[in-house]
C-alpha cells in the first residue's frame, strides 16, 4: 500500500513523525536502488509559497528532497544534478554529484541540496531529461530499480534545445526491456503541463504527478517512489 502523505508543513510537506511512520512501514525504501535526482533551479522557483511562510519554491523542493534522502538506506545509489538553461556553458543541467552509494555519498549529498540556489534561467527540461535518461541508462545495474527523480516548476522553455518530438523519439529508440529506466517527474504548482510530463513518462515507464500546492512535494514523492515496480532480476 502506499505510503502515508504527510502533512503540508512549512518544513517541506513531512513532518518528523510522518518520516518516522513511513521508514517503519515503508518496504520498498529497503529495496536496493540507483536514482538521479534532478532538481529544476529556473528563475520561477524563487516565487514564494504562501503556505510555507513564503519560503521560496526551491526551499521547500530541497527540503522535501532533503527528507526524502532519509528514507533510503546506505546500499543505495544516488545522485544529484540541478537544471535550468545555460547552466555550464550552453548545458542545461549540472552534475552536483554522481550517483554512487549512500555510505560514502550522503554527506556530499546533503551539502550539495543545502547549497542550491535559483538561477535567472528558463528550463530546459527536455535536453536536461534526454541526458539524466542516457546517464542512468548508461551505467545501469541489474537488480536494481534505475530511475531518474525530476522536480520542475515549468513547462520546457529552451529555444536552442530539442523538441518535443525528438525528446520522445530518441526515449524510444532507446528504450531497452533489459536495462529499462524508470522516469518519475514532479510537477510543482500550476505552471506545469501534465500533458507534457505524461507524454514523457509514457515512454520511459514511471510516471508524473503535480503537486499544486509545494508543501505537497513530500507527500508526492513518496508516493512516486511506492509506486516504482520491483527490481529487475
Amino acid at each position: 500500500s502506499a505510503p502515508p502523505s504527510g502533512g503540508g508543513t512549512a518544513a517541506g510537506g513531512l513532518d518528523g513523525d510522518s518520516i518516522d511512520r513511513v521508514v517503519s512501514s515503508w518496504s520498498i525504501a529497503t529495496q536496493t536502488g540507483r536514482m538521479l535526482a534532478v532538481i529544476d533551479v529556473s528563475g520561477s522557483m524563487k516565487a514564494g509559497v504562501p503556505a510555507a511562510n513564503n519560503r521560496s519554491r526551491e526551499e521547500v523542493t530541497v527540503e522535501a528532497a532533503r527528507r526524502g534522502l532519509g528514507l533510503f538506506d546506505d546500499s543505495w545509489s544516488i545522485g544529484l544534478w540541478t537544471f535550468s538553461t545555460n547552466l555550464v556553458g550552453s548545458r542545461d543541467y549540472k552534475q552536483l554529484v554522481g550517483i554512487a552509494p549512500l555510505s560514502g555519498n550522503r554527506g556530499k549529498l546533503e551539502s550539495a541540496l543545502s547549497a542550491i540556489r535559483p538561477s535567472d534561467g528558463d528550463t530546459g527540461l527536455y535536453d536536461t531529461i534526454l541526458a539524466a535518461y542516457k546517464t542512468v541508462q548508461g551505467d545501469w545495474q541489474a537488480g536494481r530499480v534505475n530511475s531518474v527523480v525530476l522536480f520542475t516548476d515549468g513547462k520546457n522553455d529552451d529555444k536552442s534545445g530539442i523538441s518535443q518530438a525528438k525528446l520522445l523519439a530518441e526515449l524510444k529508440r532507446l528504450a531497452d526491456p533489459e536495462r529499462p529506466v524508470q522516469v518519475i517527474l514532479i510537477g510543482i504548482g500550476d505552471g506545469v503541463s501534465k500533458a507534457e510530463l505524461d507524454s514523457i513518462t509514457k515512454e520511459t515507464g514511471g510516471g508524473s504527478f503535480v503537486a499544486k500546492n509545494p508543501t505537497e512535494i513530500g507527500g508526492i514523492f513518496l508516493k512516486a517512489i511506492a509506486l516504482r515496480p520491483p527490481a529487475p532480476r
